[in-house]
């Protein structure tokens, strides 16, 4: 795979990548990191071939398997797996997603979501599905159609860490059996070891690195963990919201997603609800909400006002820039790094820009209680670092936050943990 003198041009005639020159070899592995909106998902799609369908304007030369990054003309050699789960699967149920879209039989499909954990979600509904469940149906349709070509956009962000391990010892069989993996992904530590080189993004320019220890990135990991940032605002006020022996069941199944969640919330703390991929966070938080009733057990809020922020932002926003989002609130918009996207179409805004815009809107419709999922997913440190801000400076003025997470990002900010 060759790149030559590639500039990459978005809305507006925005330059989202310049002159960017690049030999992939064979059986290679490739991590591409940078801050949220630097271009990661950008470069895949134009390897991908699918540019045009984001309004993507490329100069200079690509080759691909020794084609132009044309479809029709790579279909046969890449395979990608794109960052948002929601938007990837179109079959019922994943063993139909898995034998339509690949030449594997049910013997090697079963083989293979074992080795990813999802076996006992085969003949599941694909709609039950968590996010992180999704991204792992996924996975494993990119590493059964044996491409020569493996573009995997942040296929560990919704993943617990047991999880997020075996896609990376996946990767590094994929290379060991000839093919190129392009990955792109925040978790620097998961792929020491197995990524060849780095290419590290930054306001268009690229650098390519031999070690993920020359990031950036990686020296922020370690600058956020090494101070304690934010102060604990934990008070034994009056209770807004109480749930006790909480069961939920999906109307087309007979297996609880969740079962036995017991928790207060106090106003003024961030309360975490934690557990790992497909433990039914996501379910609980939309029960809390008021959106799923209690198959048994009850939920009791204490407050007219609440937002709930949903791990796919495409479902809370609704406007159709940032600008109109906000409204005045301009100052949420430079807080969390959104003042150069202000007029660009939520829909052509990075997945990281979305989910800060996400919370930038709750923030200004001031709730007394915010439920959030994920708010961490897919974001670099200095934008996690913002989003924990703005959660802290709710907390201090008395709203109550509940965050459903696997992100490591909240143990600086939560008061409380619940296990799930």
């Amino acid at each position: 795979m060759k790149l030559r003198s590639v500039s990459v041009y978005g809305v507006r005639n925005r330059c989202i990548l310049k002159n960017l020159s690049l030999d992939i070899s064979l059986g290679e592995v490739l991590l591409v990191v940078g801050r949220s909106g630097s271009g990661k998902t950008t470069f895949l799609r134009c390897l991908a071939g699918v540019a045009h369908l984001y309004n993507l304007r490329i100069e200079g030369s690509i080759r691909v398997c020794g084609y132009e990054p044309d479809p029709s003309k790579i279909a046969r050699f890449v395979t990608y797996v794109p960052q948002e789960p929601w938007a990837s699967i179109a079959c019922p149920y994943p063993f139909t997603e898995l034998l339509s879209f690949t030449q594997a039989s049910m013997k090697d499909i079963e083989i293979v979501a074992k080795e990813l954990g999802i076996y006992d979600k085969l003949f599941d509904s694909s709609t039950n599905l968590s996010a992180g469940e999704i991204q792992r149906i996924c996975v494993a349709e990119a590493l059964l159609s044996k491409k020569k070509l493996v573009l995997l956009d942040e296929v560990s962000a919704y993943l617990d860490s047991e999880n997020r391990r075996r896609i990376a010892k996946l990767v590094d069989e994929l290379r060991k059996s000839g093919s190129t993996v392009v990955v792109v992904d925040h978790d620097l530590e998961l792929w020491r070891g197995i990524v060849d080189r780095v290419l590290y993004l930054d306001g268009g320019e690229a650098i390519v690195l031999n070690s993920v220890d020359e990031t950036p990135i990686y020296e922020e990991i370690r600058r956020l963990y090494k101070f304690e940032m934010f102060r604990r605002y934990t008070k034994s006020g009056e209770i807004v919201l109480e749930a006790r022996d909480v069961w939920y069941r999906y109307p087309d199944s007979d297996r609880f997603v969740v079962s036995g969640f017991t928790a207060d919330a106090v106003e003024g703390e961030i309360l975490w609800i934690r557990g790992g991929s497909g433990r039914g966070k996501s379910t609980i938080l939309k029960l809390l909400a008021g959106i799923y009733r209690p198959s048994r057990g009850y939920v009791r809020r204490y407050v007219e006002k609440l937002q709930l922020v949903p791990e796919n932002p495409f479902l809370y926003l609704s406007n159709p820039t940032p600008r109109e989002e906000l409204g005045s609130r301009i100052d949420l918009a430079r807080e969390l790094d959104l003042i150069d996207v202000l007029d660009t179409p939520i829909a052509l805004l990075s997945s990281g820009e979305r989910r800060r815009l996400a919370i930038a809107s709750a923030y200004a419709r001031a709730s007394r209680l915010l439920l959030v999922d994920e708010p961490c997913i897919g974001l670099d440190p200095w934008n996690a670092r913002r989003v924990l801000n703005v959660l802290d400076t709710l907390r201090s003025r008395g709203c109550t936050i509940i965050v459903a997470s696997h992100s490591r990002y909240l143990e600086l900010v939560a008061d409380r943990i619940v296990e799930v």
